[in-house]
């Protein structure tokens, strides 16, 4: 079961997330506008790619704006920087040792 804990994690502050199964919100406050209004007759959103997937426990849930905004501040507390700083280092490593591996595969 997938966690919270850095769900708002980026290398850097222009750096631009992508939240859902197809990546189609690109922040938490639309993410969790979209699971609040889904349902909600008129609320613009399109028609669902598999529509049996889709579950009654969201879609509608009654929300403000204000409500909606607490639930976004909340789980950007989850991230730790400290963390975010490291795993960011291993999956984007200095340049040099990039180019370093690139060389060696274009030798082969």
């Amino acid at each position: 079961m997938p966690t919270l804990r850095n769900v708002d994690a980026r290398p850097s502050a222009s750096f631009v997330k992508a939240y859902g199964h197809n990546g189609y919100f690109k922040s938490l406050e639309e993410i969790v506008h979209f699971y609040n209004t889904r349902d909600v007759p008129g609320a613009g959103w399109p028609a669902p790619e598999y529509a049996a997937n889709m579950t009654s426990e969201v879609g509608n849930l009654g929300l403000t704006p204000a409500e909606e905004e607490a639930i976004a501040a909340f789980l950007k507390t989850l991230t730790d920087p400290k963390f975010a700083q490291v795993k960011w280092r291993c999956l984007f490593p200095p340049s040099g040792l990039l180019g370093a591996v690139r060389r060696k595969s274009e030798r082969k």
